[in-house]
């Protein structure tokens, strides 16, 4: 199937503070995240609240359809957070059993991770659940540094 390793583990509940948008077209997801993440760390540091680890959640997939939230896990109790910008919502993610991989690489070449993780889920009769989850636990701005540690995070029915 792949080189990669899938894993089924529960995620516990996780605060996070974000931005939700649905976008023409690839061309303009890496500008779009940039701006939005950029947008929460102001208004975070402005409430006093330290940004954790950056993540993205996806609701579509399609060219047509790019629904992507952008945003950082958080520390604080949402209902704390006032960020002062009607864009940005906190709240919390819900506890989660998912299928996980951890991908090494650039995220120019993350494609072949998504595609195991799809062979993965139809292999194991698992539905495309959304949203799917992506965290950075090592990553920047540059799409073709391969130093950079992601996992992504598959939802599994029942």
């Amino acid at each position: 199937m792949s080189n990669y390793e899938v894993a089924v583990k529960e995620v516990e509940p996780q605060a996070i503070v974000s931005i939700r948008s649905t976008l023409a077209n690839y061309d303009e997801m890496v500008t779009w995240i940039e701006q939005a993440q950029q947008r929460i760390k102001d208004a975070l540091n402005r409430s006093g609240v330290q940004a954790g680890q950056s993540m993205g959640l996806w609701y579509g997939f399609s060219e047509d359809d790019l629904e992507v939230e952008a945003g950082y896990a958080v520390e604080a109790n949402p209902a704390d957070i006032r960020c002062g910008d009607p864009q940005i919502q906190a709240y919390t993610l819900p506890a989660q059993r998912v299928a996980t991989l951890v991908y090494h690489g650039s995220y120019a070449a993350s494609g072949s991770a998504w595609e195991a993780m799809r062979q993965w889920m139809e292999a194991n009769n698992q539905p495309l659940q959304m949203p799917t989850r992506e965290i950075q636990h090592k990553g920047g701005s540059d799409l073709n540094d391969d130093s950079y540690v992601t996992e992504f995070q598959f939802p599994l029915a029942s």
